[in-house]
């Protein structure tokens, strides 16, 4: 399936935050509301 692959490369995007912030990223949460509500309080 030739026609699904992407044509040209993407190139890596550097993400910051500014100075004296932390950002966390949250992946798959999928029936764990639990463990979501947790880490936000």
């Amino acid at each position: 399936m030739a026609w699904l692959r992407r044509k040209t490369k993407a190139l890596p995007i550097a993400a910051s935050a500014p100075m004296g912030e932390v950002v966390y990223a949250i992946g798959d949460v999928h029936g764990r509301a639990d463990l979501l509500a947790a880490l936000l309080e």
